[in-house]
């Protein structure tokens, strides 16, 4: 167990004490509008060829840097699309230097040619979290955006495609807004997303409904001058083989950005699953044994516009248009068998599920921003649609098995279908108005709309035609609205601004409500909630900052977790939702400290949260040897974490960046008197080794390990794998070929075991994770080249 005198002195490492070296500091802009990820590299004036430092902007265009020793400097700011920026630059012993406002004008020329030869950093840190950068991360140049977030520090992936953060699901955004689209990760190639924002300390601009934070998925979008493009096609093989394309093109032309992008990804994996599972007061069905063989057909296509306007009066019109097709075919075959206490055979079947799912998303968006000479004054406004629309069609056939697994009587035939419309309508308007010099006040307004139409049924043959069974079919009209209104002050303090403060408060108003066929699966709720938060940052002398962050959150329950629907693909181990939930309230508290030498950076965080209504899944045994599981609200938690992550650079030839989180976490609560108080440490590392070998080619070597985690009733297993990536350039830099292998000594499996009074189940489930794929691309026109080498296809 963690004691508090532990996380005190964990406190006391990271924050060491504060010491005067050189500082270069500076913001960069361009038409008043902040420019964030510009390269800023500062040369030693006696070696012009590698950079003495190499960082990037913020997303408010800052830059500190700290040069190694005193001396005569060359500061170097590159951004493609834009004229370079150069100046010289002389520093004595602790002096302090500020650049001041650097704006960089647009190049009035067609890009044809650039080259950096500083690293690209994997993480960039932010005020509120961290930014990652996926083409640095070339081991999932061919996966979906669960793969990327799976290899992504402090996050973690289950085995089902859960996504976590300190232990709690995070909210996920596709550029910035509620979408469909993040419903189901497996869909967004790699090749699509330009960065992931990691934002643990959401302020009152952010949805208070982020308890684990959250996660923002930047699509790629274009905007260099000219006509340019890029294509990349890319084939593997597995299990089963894999392929994949995308294409993407744009055009840029006075105030008018213009851009399309396509993708696709298809293939065959495969999967197995075996379960165990005791049950102590039975004795015919004492022992459970079943074994399970997946065959899958993947077929996803997206296709994006964009179009961008800006006015004379610097008014900034933009839209942007997504598409998503999505068809999978699974071919299930599931082995069942139970014994005794004696353990001999009792009986056993074969079930056989032929699985056809098939969905369309279609998604909108306008964007409206006004700009004033003051860069502090902003308004905005943003209007955005997204419709789903999901069918899936199952064939089951249940076969009486005998001991030796030989068919002993008829078949039972049984049809499910499940058809699913959703709508998210998201409206806000955002305004920043100055103040004073140094404070600025934010406010706003968003509303969410959210619909969903779902229609459940099962069916089982009888007298050759099926009949409609009404225990399993279900009608589900889901609704929500929640409207918010926000304000937020940030302000500096410090001679040079070193002080940063930001305090706000979210009003939040939620009305949702359920009706189904079965009148007591109906609900209706309504909540209004008061979401306070604090941020202080101080920024140190030689490149370090510490952070103070306190703030309320609320996990309020999501669809499928309220569904009272019944999936019965195994009939003897069942899920459903649970529609009589209630919010999640929780209040979090949390301290950082970060620092950057020449040659490393090290950041640390600790962080502490308090939540009442615990959401969690628990696992009841029914008569009939069938086990349920479904989303409880089982009290009260507490949870008490570190996470930290250091980035080393030995050289030309070898970088890393290494992670971990560890946290110790509190359940007290209770189901149905079921006692589910638990205490439990759990932690996961990620390492991430670049290599540069030779001028044109790189590679990269992943680690990931994740130690034995706690669920309500007992614990997942470890989890552990290496993922290799390689990519050399060819055609003069204007081409490049990849090479990626997955789950390198295919080790990646995931598994549960479950321990009750009553019962335990232990599960273990491989897929065909260890993938080869070779992916070959091109630029045309702007060069693309550090944007193309993505991987599409999912190792699960």
């Amino acid at each position: 167990m963690m004691r508090w005198k532990d996380v005190v002195l964990m406190a006391f490492i990271l924050l060491p004490f504060s010491l005067t070296a050189q500082l270069i500091r500076g913001r960069v802009m361009s038409d008043n509008q902040p420019l964030a990820m510009a390269n800023v590299m500062l040369y030693a004036s006696a070696d012009t060829l590698r950079p003495a430092v190499f960082i990037t902007t913020d997303s408010t265009g800052t830059f500190v840097a700290v040069p190694p020793k005193a001396g005569d400097y060359i500061l170097r700011i590159q951004l493609i699309g834009f004229e370079p920026f150069s100046k010289l630059l002389s520093l004595s012993e602790d002096q302090q230097a500020d650049i001041g406002t650097i704006n960089m004008t647009m190049s009035g020329n067609t890009l044809q040619e650039i080259t950096v030869t500083a690293r690209k950093k994997l993480i960039q840190r932010t005020n509120t979290g961290f930014t990652v950068q996926t083409d640095a991360i070339l081991t999932q140049a061919a996966g979906t955006a669960t793969d990327l977030l799976a290899n992504i520090p402090t996050v973690l992936v289950d085995g089902e495609g859960g996504v976590s953060i300190r232990g709690k699901s995070p909210m996920i955004l596709i550029n910035g807004r509620n979408s469909n689209l993040g419903a189901n990760l497996e869909r967004i190639p790699a090749s699509s997303i330009e960065r992931i924002e990691i934002i643990n300390n959401p302020g009152a601009k952010y949805d208070a409904d982020a308890e684990g934070g959250i996660i923002n998925i930047i699509l790629k979008k274009n905007a260099q001058k000219g006509t340019n493009g890029a294509f990349a096609i890319g084939g593997g093989y597995g299990a089963r083989e894999r392929f994949n394309s995308s294409l993407l093109l744009n055009h840029l032309e006075g105030n008018t950005n213009l851009g399309l992008s396509y993708d696709n990804r298809m293939g065959r994996r495969t999967r197995t699953v075996n379960t165990d599972r005791e049950t102590f007061a039975a004795d015919d069905d004492h022992y459970l044994h079943q074994d399970r063989f997946d065959e899958r057909k993947e077929l996803t296509h997206n296709l994006k516009l964009n179009a961008d306007h800006t006015t004379k009066r610097n008014d900034q019109f933009s839209f942007e248009g997504i598409y998503g097709y999505d068809n999978d075919w699974n071919y299930e075959t599931l082995r069942s068998q139970f014994k005794d206490r004696s353990n001999a055979f009792t009986e056993g079947n074969q079930r056989i599920s032929d699985e056809r799912q098939l969905e369309h998303n279609w998604e909108g968006s306008m964007n409206y921003i006004r700009k004033y000479e003051n860069e502090r004054k902003q308004l905005s406004a943003n209007l955005s649609h997204s419709y789903g629309n999901e069918s899936e069609n199952t064939l089951i056939t249940t076969t009486p098995m005998n001991e030796t697994e030989n068919p002993i009587g008829d078949d039972f035939l049984q049809k499910t279908s499940n058809r699913e419309r959703t709508h998210i309508t998201t409206g806000r308007l955002d305004m920043s108005w100055p103040l004073s010099s140094r404070t600025t006040l934010d406010g706003g307004y968003k509303g969410i709309y959210r619909n969903v139409n779902a229609n459940f049924q099962n069916a089982y043959e009888e007298n050759g035609g099926f009949v409609i069974d009404p225990v399993f079919s279900n009608v589900f009209v889901f609704s929500e609205h929640i409207h918010a209104m926000y304000g937020n002050i940030k302000s500096t303090a410090g001679p040079d601004e070193e002080w940063k403060y930001e305090a706000g408060l979210r009003l939040e108003q939620m009305n949702n409500n359920g009706e189904s066929d079965k009148a007591s699966s109906a609900f209706s709720n309504s909540f209004f909630n008061i979401f306070p938060n604090l941020n202080i940052s101080r920024r140190l002398n030689q490149g370090s900052m510490i952070k103070l962050n306190l703030s309320r959150r609320i996990n309020r329950p999501w669809l499928g977790q309220l569904n009272p629907f019944i999936d019965i693909t195994d009939s003897l181990n069942r899920y459903g939702g649970n529609p009589n939930l209630k919010p999640e309230l929780v209040n979090t508290a949390e301290i950082g400290w970060g620092k950057d030498w020449n040659r490393l950076s090290l950041n640390g965080n600790l962080f502490y949260r308090r939540g009442t209504n615990t959401i969690l899944p628990y696992t009841q045994l029914l008569p009939g040897g069938i086990a349920f599981t479904q989303p409880q609200n089982i009290g009260s938690s507490t949870t008490v974490g570190l996470e930290a992550f250091i980035t080393t650079n030995f050289g030309k030839v070898w970088n890393s960046t290494a992670s971990i989180s560890m946290f110790h976490q509190e359940i007290d609560g209770e189901v149905d008197g079921d006692n589910l108080n638990s205490s439990v440490f759990s932690w996961y590392t990620k390492w991430v080794n670049n290599f540069n070998i030779g001028k044109n080619t790189k590679a990269q070597v992943l680690i990931n390990y994740q130690a034995p985690t706690a669920i309500p009733q007992g614990t997942r297993i470890e989890v552990y794998n290496v993922d290799f990536g390689m990519q050399q350039k060819i055609m003069k830099g204007r081409g490049r070929i990849g090479l990626t292998v997955t789950d390198v000594f295919n080790t990646l499996e995931n598994g549960s075991q479950i321990n009750t009074e009553d019962f335990t189940i232990t599960r273990l489930t491989k897929s065909d994770t260890r993938v080869v794929l070779l992916t070959f691309a091109m630029t045309f026109g702007t060069a693309f080249k550090e944007k193309l080498m993505e991987n599409k296809f999912s190792a699960e």
